[in-house]
C-alpha cells in the first residue's frame, strides 16, 4: 500500500542552517521553468535544482533535500538509498506508478502525495487537439507544406469535421468529463463507458451518455 501523509511538509523535517525545508525537482528543467517555479514557492522553502541532470549530480543532491518533487525522472530504490534526509515525495500529476518506485517508498515508510487536479485541463484540451489533428490531417498536410508541396484538393475528400460526429470517451474521470465538457460546442454526440455510475444530472450537463465497453 502507498502510504498516504496525514501532514503536509510543515511537519517536523530535518533542515538546513537557514530552516528551510528543501525541495528537489527532481527533472532537469530550463532555466525559465525553474524560475516560474521558484517564483510559487511559499516561505521557509528552497527549491532545489539540477544543473546538468546527470545521476551523480540527482544522487548528491538528494543527499541532502527533505522533500522530492517527481516530474518525468524515475524516482528509484538506488535514489531513496542516497537519499538520507527525505520524508516527503510528491509526484507532479496523478501517474505515479511509471515514475516512483512505490514499493520501495513503502518499504521507507514515505509518504506519497499526488495532484489530482494538475493536468486535467491540459489533457483534455489536448485530447481535443489531437481529433481535430487527425481529422484534418494536420501533421501530415504540415509536413508538407514545410517541403513546399501545397495541397489545395488533394486531401479534401478525406478529411473531415468533427461537428456532427460521435465521440467516444474511455474512462469518465477528471480527463473524460473535461473533455466531454469542452467538446460540446462542436455539435457532437458524446458516449462513454466508465467502471462507474456517474449521477444523471452530471450526464444531462455533459451531454454523454453511458454505453458498454462493445458498443
Amino acid at each position: 500500500a502507498i502510504a498516504i501523509p496525514r501532514t503536509n511538509l510543515e511537519a517536523p523535517m530535518s533542515t538546513t542552517s537557514t530552516n528551510a525545508k528543501r525541495v528537489l525537482y527532481f527533472s532537469h528543467a530550463s532555466d525559465d521553468l525553474y524560475a516560474m517555479i521558484r517564483a510559487s514557492v511559499p516561505p521557509g522553502f528552497e527549491l532545489v535544482t539540477l544543473e546538468t541532470g546527470s545521476e551523480a549530480e540527482r544522487l548528491q543532491k538528494l543527499a541532502d533535500v527533505d522533500a522530492v518533487i517527481v516530474v518525468t525522472q524515475k524516482l528509484t530504490a538506488a535514489h531513496l538509498a542516497a537519499a538520507r534526509k527525505l520524508r516527503f515525495v510528491q509526484h507532479q500529476g496523478v501517474g505515479f506508478h511509471d515514475t516512483v518506485d512505490w514499493r520501495a517508498l513503502a518499504a521507507h515508510d514515505l509518504p506519497l502525495a499526488i495532484c489530482t487536479a494538475g493536468t486535467a485541463r491540459g489533457v483534455a484540451e489536448h485530447a481535443i487537439l489531437l481529433m481535430l489533428a487527425t481529422m484534418k490531417r494536420l501533421p501530415h498536410i504540415d509536413a508538407e507544406m514545410r517541403l513546399g508541396r501545397f495541397h489545395l484538393n488533394t486531401y479534401r475528400h478525406t478529411s473531415y469535421e468533427l461537428g456532427g460526429k460521435t465521440v467516444g470517451i474511455l474512462g469518465f474521470g477528471r480527463v473524460g468529463q473535461g473533455v466531454a465538457a469542452r467538446i460540446q460546442p462542436f455539435g457532437v454526440t458524446t458516449l462513454y463507458h466508465d467502471l462507474l455510475t456517474f449521477p444523471k444530472d452530471l450526464q444531462a450537463r455533459l451531454q454523454a451518455s453511458p454505453v458498454s465497453f462493445d458498443e
